[in-house]
């Protein structure tokens, strides 16, 4: 088991004549003890060997026999076992004061009840459920990460049986997070998470101006939010990751803000606080579940990227001050109109002239950093024409599932070709997605030679002819392709010449079998270049 926490020294209970007490009263009742090993349970007759007499002696080291999860096993006391909350331990790195303090009083206030009412045990509504309980001790730690229960509820047998999550305060800024969203944290539960991308996506934007491809990071003052609207995500967030499963550490039954008490009478009774929710509900108004991403120095990793300067949560509506800025893209697609046209309006600007080498060395530079591209909503861009018919010169992007895909290495489903020529069922044209952008960039630079005509009739006059022929078009042959018309899956869009420089650099390639990076350097191999890039 990990070490959540520090290993027992025999003096960590010798010198506490409460914890010496507790140790006792574990060992008779039968109760577990923390170990290496998980939760440990004397055997009976260690119970009889282990008398106080014997155990209070200074350095007393001994093997001793157990179960744990009824497997029969040997360990050795003290150096086998864990400073639990029992004896006075703390997770490491947790400094839990103000949960430590509400502890002791609950258990106080509990035991005024158990001695009032006379029983040994109440029944206490947690939830939507009634369990016996006899004790609160603190969430022991059973696995990697802290749990999200900070209160245990026991029964008589000292069965952990019921969970709580409790925070200090008395109102909802007081409240902190309800947890944090790193992978690492959330052992990955979000990665795929519309919602959470969404937010990252909206948060990276704004950060930058829209121009997401230069995000490196928030800088100081910097604060995102967003209303959490996807209900996975706030139901795990509030009680847990393992919402949706049974009840235990990591799906509590309640949460409480501020002092918690009992409610009711002759054994029968119920927790209440300044704020309670009850496992499932949905916090609303100030509760309510609030992405925030502000900076902080360390680096964190969050939906398998590595976001430098942040720190990504899930707190109250109120926790936001007022200078964070609200972020309200809904849909990562939602920018990309947005973007193409703010990254042709500095081309612009910076007097870049299209389809020169200026502008394709422009926007290579300017869409490097760009990760993808919905390409179904590429295909239906205003800007892009649907086309019934293919002309030699001009520039396509369409789906394509390649009739004898089995037996290829690899292949592009989403080809942004240069039609050559026509043949039979179909047509040959350059693929440049098969070339890294760099060379594409070469390439298209010196085709631009070729260009001919003006506004809607411009093209490039290339030939396979003028492809063998001109060494400085020799970076064309691992673009050279045949594609079947039966085999295209989607609208044939074209691309207008005043798209090409844009267009010619978007992440839009779909290599199926193979990376594109493996691509690339098959690409270069084929045509004999050495770039490092």
């Amino acid at each position: 088991m990990p070490e959540i926490y520090n290993r027992l020294k025999h003096s960590d209970i010798t010198k506490n004549p409460d914890r010496v007490k507790t140790f006792f009263s574990k060992l008779k009742d039968g109760g577990s003890f923390l170990s290496v090993k998980g939760e440990f349970i004397f055997d009976k007759k260690e119970v009889e060997r282990i008398t106080p007499k014997e155990y209070l002696k200074r350095g007393y080291n001994t093997a001793v026999q157990g179960k744990v999860d009824g497997k029969r096993i040997s360990l050795q006391y003290p150096k086998d076992f864990f400073k639990s909350p029992d004896f006075g331990g703390q997770p490491k790195g947790k400094f839990t004061a103000a949960e430590d303090k509400e502890l002791v009083r609950i258990q106080k206030k509990l035991s005024a009840i158990l001695k009032r009412d006379k029983l040994a045990a109440i029944d206490l509504k947690i939830g939507k459920r009634t369990v016996e309980c006899a004790g609160i001790i603190s969430t022991p730690h059973v696995g990697r990460y802290a749990p999200k229960a900070d209160f245990s509820i026991v029964d008589s047998q000292s069965n952990q049986v019921a969970w709580i999550s409790h925070k200090d305060g008395k109102s909802a800024k007081d409240f902190q997070q309800y947890g944090g969203m790193t992978d690492k944290g959330t052992n990955g539960e979000f990665k795929a998470n519309k919602d959470f991308k969404d937010f990252i996506t909206a948060m990276m934007i704004a950060a930058t101006d829209g121009e997401i491809e230069e995000f490196d990071g928030l800088v100081s003052g910097d604060m995102f939010y967003r209303q959490v609207k996807d209900p996975v995500v706030i139901r795990k967030a509030v009680y847990g990751m393992d919402f949706g499963k049974s009840f235990g550490p990591n799906n509590v039954d309640e949460f409480h803000l501020g002092e918690v008490v009992f409610k009711g009478s002759r054994g029968k009774y119920s927790l209440d606080s300044k704020h309670k929710g009850i496992n499932g509900a949905i916090p609303t108004g100030d509760f309510a579940a609030t992405y925030v991403t502000r900076y902080h120095k360390p680096t964190q990793t969050v939906l398998g990227m590595k976001i430098p300067s942040s720190r990504t949560g899930i707190f109250t509506a109120v926790f936001p001050p007022k200078t964070a800025e609200e972020v309200w893209w809904n849909l990562i697609n939602s920018y990309m109109a947005t973007f193409k046209d703010k990254v042709q309006a500095d081309a612009f600007k910076a007097g870049v002239q299209k389809n020169t080498t200026q502008s394709l060395a422009w926007f290579r530079k300017e869409l490097r950093g760009m990760r993808t591209v919905q390409r179904t909503r590429l295909l239906k861009d205003e800007d892009y024409k649907m086309s019934t018919k293919t002309m030699p010169g001009r520039m396509y992007m369409y789906f394509y599932d390649p009739k004898h895909k089995k037996t290829l290495p690899y292949y592009d489903r989403f080809p942004l070709i240069i039609m050559v020529k026509r043949a039979p069922g179909g047509f040959y044209g350059l693929n440049l997605h098969y070339l890294p952008p760099i060379l594409r960039a070469k390439l298209f630079d010196a085709m631009l030679d070729y260009k001919v005509g003006d506004g809607a009739q411009e093209r490039l006059r290339i030939t396979l002819n003028v492809l063998k022929g001109a060494s400085k078009l020799r970076f064309f042959k691992p673009c050279y392709k045949r594609y079947l018309s039966k085999q295209i899956d989607s609208r044939l869009v074209q691309v207008p010449a005043s798209e090409w420089d844009y267009t010619l650099f978007l992440p839009s390639h779909q290599f199926k079998k193979a990376s594109a990076n493996k691509v690339w350097a098959e690409s270069r191999k084929s045509i004999w270049v050495l770039l490092i890039i």
